[in-house]
């Protein structure tokens, strides 16, 4: 569908892609392997050996430790900077991810001071 797209874009408009047609490099192309084949296999493979071996909850701490790990290599490989905006965006993205484990535990706990006070 996306090839689809792009050549109806590249008919109507094919400035865009000029720099295709002037070439690319074998350094861009290794790029390009690298992150659709390589990359993706070897993340889907990961994926299925550690749902093999992981909970639910370990195995969804894992999409939430992606992205963080994301931003901080972010920041520290390519030093960008984030508005404290963008940082309590990021908090509470990854706080709303974490709610649905942690009120399970929040109603336990508090379930079980209640059943202690009577």
């Amino acid at each position: 569908m996306l090839a689809l797209v792009a050549g109806i874009q590249w008919w109507f408009e094919p400035t865009a892609f000029a720099a295709i047609r002037d070439g690319v490099s074998s350094r861009e192309v290794a790029g390009l392997v690298w992150i659709v084949l390589l990359n993706t296999v070897v993340a889907y493979g990961l994926y299925v050996f550690l749902m093999q071996r992981m909970t639910v909850v370990e195995f969804t701490f894992g999409g939430i430790a992606n992205p963080i790990t994301g931003i901080a290599l972010g920041v520290w490989l390519l030093s960008e900077q984030y508005s404290p905006l963008q940082y309590g965006l990021m908090a509470g993205m990854i706080l709303a991810s974490l709610l649905p484990s942690l009120l399970p535990l929040l109603g336990r706990k508090l379930g079980s001071n209640k059943l202690g006070r009577a």
